[in-house]
């Protein structure tokens, strides 16, 4: 029992581990640069609604870039799991178990995806079916000025 639940562990806090490797990365352009001053002649004074929205739109990317990455290590969690379970009933069903609870993930992300982007499309009287845009541009990319 002690055994596997601290070879448990010892995943969790590797995977944390190499997570918190990769989200300050992630999190260094959430916000735009005209608000962080980064850009020559860039005024901090200046940021507005479009740069409120540009860093709504970079935390939306960086949680779905996070949930897939979790989705991922979950099929291989299961498929490991399935993999060597050698025809032991209980390691089969966690991983199905593993493998079902990713694919629900998934299914949960992508609906909060066409959910974000039919309010988006609601909001700015678009027509549906098209990509929903900001400022004519689409709503899940960098907004620039043009």
């Amino acid at each position: 029992m002690f055994k596997k639940t601290s070879s448990l562990l010892i995943i969790i806090f590797t995977f944390a581990f190499l997570i918190s490797l990769t989200l300050p990365v992630s999190a260094a352009g959430l916000l735009p640069d005209a608000c962080t001053g980064d850009q020559a002649g860039s005024n901090v004074n200046n940021c507005g609604v479009s740069a409120m929205i540009e860093t709504l739109i970079n935390v939306t990317n960086l949680i779905l870039s996070v949930t897939g990455s979790a989705a991922l290590a979950m099929f291989i969690y299961g498929g490991v799991l399935w993999i060597v379970a050698a025809g032991n009933d209980e390691l089969i069903k966690k991983g199905k178990d593993a493998i079902t609870a990713a694919v629900i993930g998934i299914f949960i992300v992508l609906g909060s995806f066409m959910i974000i982007n039919f309010a988006v499309a609601a909001l700015t009287g678009q027509s549906f079916g098209d990509t929903a845009t900001i400022f004519g541009q689409p709503w899940f990319k960098e907004q620039t000025v043009k």
